[in-house]
């Protein structure tokens, strides 16, 4: 095991050689690191716990050692009976080398779908814990040539979202991908809050991602959900309208989902669910963004006085005044996506029952001195 890792073989004292294949002196390992016998394949990530914690973002070096790892953990969690239950010790194996080394490595797509093969088993909350960490909200402090790693990163993602438009979304979004691939945290974050200030920039932004891996885009499922959930408010300052940022978040994420329906948005859902049970109604714009643009289900508010009389016809006649003010914008995809997520988790009666009530009770406990806001959150 320990040649495997580059280290030397193990000598009778539980040391390893003194040197390297290149006659460089190697240093002295903990006394907790020892040769690896046998196993079993349930104990594998305890196993390779310690070794792993050692050896940190230096498995960058080594990616062949890499793809090993990622084949071996893969092929537990297909034995397990529950990825869940074995989610405690493959934590640490994320954060505290895998992620860290993915972030070091060059530039490899491989490697991304490898790790991506592993997080897709775990629930969509134990996937938010281990981005958290990478992130770097979870406390813990980054090894520097990792955080070096992720500003070079940044700054290059920068440069190329300057040149970033509808002209030249294939060629930037290429480049801007290769970025993303090994640092998707820092860069999807950033390119969050710069849709915020800039709405421009949606449309040429949900085009580029194309090129990303799935990996990348349920850490932008992640971004959003984190963006949503932070102590801002959501309100202009005269409290009469929803602020730029929560407008643009809304309009990014209806857009988002509809093209990548096949990103997982349970957790953003549930999300919205727990706003509306704690009497929250603000993030309903966000689901009624999701229900527009991937469902097909957009409100129009401005209809002619003959379109008006024509919707007292029949079927033909209603159908066809409608058509004139409204695109098709349903996606046959994207709808079977939205109603699998709701009906085959369960949360489709609950939600309506949430909106039912936070329906009822908003004209007498939502705090606002503006009708016009009050009538807008209603309907």
């Amino acid at each position: 095991m320990c040649a495997s890792f580059g280290l030397g073989q193990p000598t009778s004292g539980g040391s390893v050689s003194s040197q390297t294949n290149s006659g460089d002196p190697l240093p002295t390992l903990p006394a907790e690191l020892r040769a690896v016998e046998s196993f079993e394949v349930m104990q594998l990530p305890t196993e390779l716990g310690p070794m792993l914690k050692y050896l940190g973002h230096h498995i960058s070096s080594d990616m062949l050692l890499f793809f090993r790892i990622c084949r071996l953990l893969s092929a537990c969690l297909k034995q397990a009976e529950s990825a869940d239950a074995f989610f405690g010790p493959c934590e640490k194996l994320f954060t505290e080398c895998l992620l860290p080394g993915l972030s070091c490595a060059p530039t490899n797509p491989a490697a991304v779908c490898a790790l991506w093969e592993i997080l897709e088993r775990f629930s969509y909350g134990l996937r938010y814990q281990i981005y958290q960490s990478w992130k770097g909200d979870s406390g813990l402090l980054k090894n520097c040539q990792v955080a070096l790693q992720e500003a070079k990163a940044l700054h290059d993602a920068k440069q190329l979202l300057k040149r970033l438009s509808v002209l030249n979304v294939k060629q930037n979004g290429r480049q801007l991908a290769k970025r993303v691939h090994g640092n998707p945290i820092v860069i999807l974050s950033y390119i969050l809050s710069s849709i915020e200030a800039y709405d421009n920039l949606i449309q040429p932004i949900v085009d580029a991602l194309r090129y990303v891996t799935a990996l990348a885009l349920d850490v932008m499922a992640w971004s959003i959900v984190r963006q949503l959930s932070g102590d801002r408010d959501k309100l202009k300052a005269d409290g009469t309208n929803y602020a730029q940022w929560m407008s643009s978040v809304a309009r990014f994420t209806g857009a988002f989902f509809r093209k990548y329906s096949q990103t997982d948005l349970l957790g953003l859902i549930h999300y919205i669910m727990k706003e509306l049970s704690e009497g929250q109604p603000l993030d309903v714009l966000v689901l009624k963004e999701l229900l527009g643009k991937m469902g097909g289900a957009e409100t129009t508010f401005e209809l002619s006085d003959a379109q008006l009389e024509s919707l007292a016809g029949g079927t033909a006649l209603r159908a066809s005044s409608v058509s004139l003010t409204e695109k098709d914008n349903a996606s046959k995809k994207a709808v079977k996506q939205l109603r699998a997520a709701l009906i085959n988790s369960g949360l489709a009666l609950r939600l309506l029952v949430l909106l039912s009530k936070i329906g009822n009770s908003v004209l007498y406990t939502f705090e606002t001195h503006h009708v016009k806001l009050l009538a807008n959150i209603f309907d």
